[in-house]
């Protein structure tokens, strides 16, 4: 049975963490670009902007420079597979979700079909096969691949807590009903990308990167209300639920918190005592994980 995540962020919103991409609904599909590892990508049907996600011809996938990549075309059952570095995904024409694996998530825009082509969200595809996706909304450009980040100055570490929330995930049996999408925040310990918190509303998630997969480890539903959690000194939020093994962590953390509602995300660091420094403000349709500089002075040499 396929099991439907309950957090799309970062995911997204690469995942993506939000999977949308905001701003100029209003423009022209002849007007967007699309860039890959190579450079600028043609195709003789233009991608479309449709409420805030961009799609893209499936060929253009095939011409992101992505090596051993394959893709193909299931006529009766109108869906598209791609295979890329063991991750398979499956979108079909008109479905409002997407699997990767055998999880299913929800999709900003479902695939649709347009002069004869398959059209796929070019941000979902993107993060899922583990590679960043930028859209710049003044040039309407889309970009994906490694070779943009770095063009946007990203660190190593930046990139792999990137690639590490686009990863499929793998869910407990059991799950705690509470979450929401509007505001989500994301914890990495400092200087690591191997193991991450996911804060969605009245639920937090813990997830660890084991063999290519983020693995949920432990969860809990929270309210407002402010304690001190055993194990957790990052976390000020009383737990009134809780499934798994509740991690015990030690140290400082760097978060990032999204705002999905105006596309903002502030990013900071939390001191092993627990003491949370916001150092600035990035704009959310360019990503949510970004270079926070002041890390390495928490690192230990």
């Amino acid at each position: 049975m396929r099991k439907f995540k309950t957090l799309t962020l970062f995911v997204t919103a690469a995942l993506g963490i939000s999977m949308v991409f905001g701003g100029h609904n209003h423009a022209l599909a002849s007007s967007i670009k699309v860039i890959g590892k190579n450079g600028p990508i043609s195709s003789d049907v233009a991608p479309d902007l449709k409420k805030g996600t961009v799609l893209v011809p499936i060929n253009i996938i095939g011409k992101l420079g992505l090596s051993n990549l394959n893709m193909s075309w299931d006529y009766t059952r109108k869906q598209v597979r791609i295979s890329y570095r063991r991750v398979m995904i499956t979108v079909k024409v008109n479905e409002k979700y997407g699997i990767i694996g055998d999880e299913g998530t929800p999709l900003a825009q479902p695939a649709q079909m347009k002069h004869g082509r398959v059209m796929v969200p070019v941000r979902f595809v993107g993060e899922a096969l583990g590679e960043p996706v930028v859209w710049d909304a003044k040039t309407q450009t889309v970009t994906v691949g490694s070779s943009t980040v770095s063009s946007h100055a990203k660190s190593a570490l930046t990139l792999e807590r990137i690639r590490v929330l686009s990863l499929p995930r793998v869910s407990l049996k059991d799950q705690i009903n509470a979450g929401g999408l509007m505001t989500v925040v994301c914890y990495f310990p400092i200087g690591r990308a191997d193991e991450y918190f996911v804060k969605e509303e009245n639920r937090i998630d813990y997830y660890k990167v084991q063999q290519g997969k983020a693995v949920q480890i432990w969860a809990a539903k929270t309210t407002n209300d402010i304690v001190e959690n055993k194990g957790l000194p990052f976390f000020p939020y009383k737990i009134v639920q809780e499934i798994g093994e509740r991690p015990s962590v030690k140290g400082a953390f760097v978060y990032y918190k999204n705002h999905g509602a105006i596309a903002a995300v502030f990013y900071g660091i939390i001191n092993e005592q627990g003491k949370a420094m916001q150092l600035g403000e990035a704009d959310g349709n360019k990503g949510v994980i970004v270079d926070i500089p002041e890390e390495k002075n928490y690192m230990k040499h």
